[in-house]
């Protein structure tokens, strides 16, 4: 397994971050169903068979909710951020786009599931820091258009809104 890159590892460890992750993930229990629906949209905006709300603790990956046909991912699953595609979604706050994973260097050493071919993620955020992402997934390669960014961003922040409630009960 390969280890997660250091200037990763510190932005996931950064104390604001990191609390802000663990209280998102100590919130939502059990998965309400609107996470359900937006992993659906998810899927659905970025034409991918796969959504899925994750969120990046200090130590792992927790998935809060998945949709679609996803045989190797399921609620609940803790995935180890070195085999993370959303951890760099929380590191770099900012959407990521791989039409095909396996061309993208950065990633492609963390991919342990083969149904993560084609990846488009935007970050999700609680007391404005990143804490996990919203993503729509599949097992082959494909484009993505900007539109597909843009309404996935909308998504997440909708997902945003949902955890600041669950976490803040606001």
């Amino acid at each position: 397994m390969p280890d997660l890159p250091p200037d990763l590892a510190a932005v996931i460890a950064a104390g604001p971050r990191a609390q802000a992750a663990a209280a998102a993930d100590r919130a939502v229990l059990p998965t309400p169903p609107q996470m359900l629906e937006l992993c659906h949209k998810a899927a659905t905006v970025c034409g991918t068979p796969c959504g899925v709300l994750t969120i990046i603790t200090a130590t792992d990956q927790t998935v809060k909710a998945a949709w679609g046909d996803c045989p190797t991912i399921h609620p609940g699953d803790r995935v180890d951020l070195a085999m993370s595609v959303c951890a760099y979604v929380v590191a770099d706050n900012e959407p990521l786009i791989a039409p095909d994973t396996l061309k993208a260097p950065h990633i492609k050493a963390c991919l342990a599931l083969e149904d993560v071919r084609a990846y488009a993620g935007a970050p999700i955020h609680l007391d404005g820091q990143p804490i996990g992402a919203l993503a729509g997934f599949g097992p082959r390669p494909q484009a993505f258009r900007r539109g597909h960014q843009i309404r996935l961003r909308r998504l997440a922040d909708q997902a945003s809104r949902l955890i600041a409630e669950l976490t803040h009960g606001t």
